[in-house]
């Protein structure tokens, strides 16, 4: 044990003075690691005010209302809508989980409060019981197709086919106007 330096460890029970970022800290959040605790009504009410002040959801709605022309939205209105995913991905970015559809189906399904789950508005389950594997399947579709959706609008190059490989060409393309 040569390479370890001989002197003592230092610990001070002082915390860094003016966190600007204190907001995001884990103990402000409320929540563990383990990625199994629940967001109660506050968490989320303070996630959603954080996404209603950023206007964002206005302005995702001004880019599809462009993009779709003429055309109206048709068929059955989401089972997620846009500024629920945005509360979700900022749930799980503030506790540093992955932000994938896995994860948001998870905390649509078992993570939510019933006061939480009402104030965004979401039904309680989808397939009439709360528990079991077809609950969870459905709850992560729902967070699927809702996160790819908006994807869909801020796609640069909505007709790139992205399953296949790009000429140099194609990937070194000027996005659209």
């Amino acid at each position: 044990m040569r390479g370890i330096a001989a002197a003592p460890l230092t610990m001070t029970d002082e915390e860094p003075e003016g966190n600007e970022f204190e907001h995001l800290l884990d103990d402000s959040i409320g929540t563990t690691s383990g990625r199994t605790s629940k967001f109660d009504i506050d968490d989320v009410r303070r996630t959603a005010t954080m996404v209603d002040e950023s206007k964002t959801v206005q302005h995702i709605v001004g880019w599809r209302r462009e993009d779709r022309g003429n055309n109206h939205a048709g068929g059955r209105a989401p089972l997620v809508d846009d500024r629920t995913v945005l509360v979700v991905l900022l749930l799980l970015g503030r506790e540093h989980a992955p932000q994938s559809a896995r994860e948001m189906g998870n905390l649509l399904h078992q993570r939510l409060t019933s006061e939480a789950r009402t104030y965004l508005g979401l039904p309680v389950t989808l397939s009439g019981s709360h528990k079991g594997r077809i609950e969870a399947r459905r709850w992560y579709n729902a967070a699927w197709n809702s996160f790819h959706r908006l994807i869909a609008t801020m796609d640069p190059y909505p007709d790139t086919q992205h399953y296949r490989l790009q000429s140099r060409a194609d990937r070194t393309r000027p996005p659209r106007a």
